[in-house]
């Protein structure tokens, strides 16, 4: 969503406020265009009213998970996500979500749990392919780490991170030409890198100078 988009929603959902205080949905909406435009400390105040209009909105729950996770309150987060998803069990970014949190606080086998159930309903979800295969990877489970990436790069190609991900896997497995095809599209599509990308990319091309 553009900027331009972001603003005209919030402006919609703000007049859709102030036409009907009562609108739950309106100002659940507004917490997600404002969470986007990172507005957060707005974004939570509109989740808490329309939770307050409507506290079995799974959606609302979800969305204010997502927005805790960021902030780092991951247990607050996670109470929320295991709300929405008690409520409304068939949303398979709300077990992403909470994956995403399970991650975070080091718990890798919920993780992946959710994680599996994230894609046993939607395959199509591409951030769940990354995140298993972070985690894979980070257990030294290349082969299927890779295979997640490969998902994951298939359904959404400009999704940066799981170049840059399976870049770092070729790299140690020493297929250096795929490698260093990984990293020229990740660089390409994130602009900059930051420093510790330099430094991995620059290593990189020494040992391909060096085959």
């Amino acid at each position: 969503m553009r900027l331009g988009e972001v603003d005209a929603a919030i402006s919609d959902n703000t007049e859709a406020i102030r036409l009907d205080p009562s609108f739950a949905a309106a100002w659940r909406a507004r917490c997600g265009v404002r969470y986007v435009k990172g507005e957060i400390k707005a974004a939570l105040g509109d989740c808490a009213q329309s939770l307050k209009l409507n506290p079995h909105d799974a959606m609302a729950l979800n969305n204010r998970g997502c927005i805790l996770t960021d902030k780092g309150d991951l247990d607050e987060a996670l109470g929320s996500l295991d709300q929405a998803i008690k409520l409304d069990p068939r949303q398979g970014y709300y077990y992403n979500n909470r994956g995403k949190v399970w991650y975070l606080k080091g718990d890798f086998e919920r993780a992946l749990g959710d994680l599996d159930r994230a894609l046993e309903l939607d395959e199509s979800a591409a951030p769940a392919w990354l995140l298993r295969g972070v985690i894979r990877a980070k257990r030294s489970d290349y082969l299927r780490a890779i295979a997640d990436f490969d998902q994951a790069i298939k359904l959404a190609p400009r999704l940066a991170n799981a170049r840059f991900n399976r870049a770092v896997i070729l790299l140690q497995q020493g297929r250096l030409p795929e490698a260093a095809a990984d990293f020229a599209r990740y660089r390409e599509l994130v602009g900059k890198l930051k420093p510790e990308e330099e430094q991995l990319w620059r290593e990189l091309k020494g040992q391909l100078r060096q085959k």
